[in-house]
């Protein structure tokens, strides 16, 4: 009998260790199927918003929009709110992987997923050297007090935090406050997605789209 009980008891032992085994090497295989497919929702977003830039262009001379402006009132605008009009949905300038979540509706200085590329504001098209290859906008870490609507280029500097964005939700107090690194973020399985000038949109990783601190992806004339 106590050759038969010291058996079952390896035996539950034995299963503990096999369910302990399993679920260690299945949790991550979970988790990053959980974030291809927010990357998948993400890259929808920043296509759209694409998009959006490129039909607001064709209606104001073929010009990006400019990357926030006050009117005589006082009042503040971003490009956020010049593109939502083209997009018609909020939601899709909020990646699903991003810690912040903004309600509804946009406003100026909005801590929203995706910057844009600060060398392209108010730049007409036909300035744009292969824009098949220079980056519009993508996933990023805001600096609310910069301006929330800014991905810095590359020559500004390596981020010092996570590239992938877990360090700080957003930049812009205490001593983020004057960061202006380059703040293209990585928050899908170590890739982030980025929608060039001809509306196309892939991802890429972090030290990709630095390229050493040349503006190689950025700067319309190179």
């Amino acid at each position: 009998l106590e050759w038969v009980l010291r058996t079952r008891e390896n035996g539950r032992l034995f299963s503990g260790y096999i369910i302990a085994i399993l679920a260690a090497i299945l949790f991550p295989v979970f988790a990053r199927a959980r974030e291809k497919a927010r990357q998948s929702s993400c890259l929808s977003n920043v296509k759209q918003i694409g998009l959006g830039v490129l039909i607001y262009a064709q209606d104001y001379d073929e010009t990006m929009p400019n990357r926030n402006f006050r009117d005589a009132a006082g009042a503040g605008y971003s490009y956020i709110q010049f593109i939502e009009p083209y997009v018609k949905n909020a939601q899709v300038f909020d990646c699903p992987s991003q810690d912040v979540k903004v309600p509804a509706p946009i406003s100026y200085n909005d801590t929203r997923s995706y910057p844009f590329n600060e060398m392209m504001f108010r730049i007409k098209l036909a300035k744009i050297e292969r824009n098949a290859e220079k980056v519009m906008l993508g996933d990023g870490t805001p600096n609310t007090w910069q301006g929330a609507w800014s991905m810095y280029r590359p020559s500004r500097g390596h981020r010092t935090d996570n590239i992938e964005g877990y360090d700080y939700a957003t930049w812009g107090s205490g001593a983020t406050q004057s960061w202006v690194y380059f703040n293209f973020t990585v928050r899908h399985n170590g890739q982030g997605n980025v929608c060039f000038c001809d509306g196309h949109a892939k991802s890429m990783g972090y030290e990709a789209l630095y390229d050493g601190g040349v503006n190689t992806y950025f700067d319309p004339a190179l």
